[in-house]
């Protein structure tokens, strides 16, 4: 018997199960593309500083990137939703990088001297200097 006029669909369970997949696979596609281009511009001296700027990027990008949809209300979709955490994920890389920078010119000084040397810094930039 032929079946003229019925639509031919796709099996429902596989389709649902691909755009499950799919749905859970592109908010993370947002922190591992910052961390791979960040990666890249910034190599990391250590082991020890790429673990460090490896989470930071990550934590920031999901985390951070979570705050800003939310407070802002930027629920436009899967996409948008990833290019935000991308761009959240990318300053974590660049702060741990100084830090580790500035920590290692420091490796000598204890919690005092590194607290006043801190307290130093933010009154010259309070006065512009």
């Amino acid at each position: 018997m032929a079946t003229k006029g019925f639509l031919h669909m796709s099996e429902p369970i596989s389709g649902a199960a691909g755009g499950w997949a799919i749905s859970k696979f592109i908010p993370i596609l947002g922190p591992v593309l910052a961390t791979i281009i960040v990666m890249c511009l910034a190599t990391p001296q250590s082991k020890r500083e790429w673990t460090a700027a490896l989470t930071a990027t990550v934590a920031m990008s999901l985390f951070g990137g979570s705050i800003i949809v939310d407070y802002f209300g930027l629920n436009f979709g899967t996409m948008a939703t990833t290019g935000v955490s991308f761009v959240c994920g990318l300053p974590a890389w660049l702060f741990v990088r100084a830090l580790f920078a500035w920590m290692n010119k420091r490796k000598n000084a204890d919690i005092a001297q590194l607290a006043k040397e801190i307290a130093k810094e933010v009154k010259d930039i309070k006065s512009g200097e």
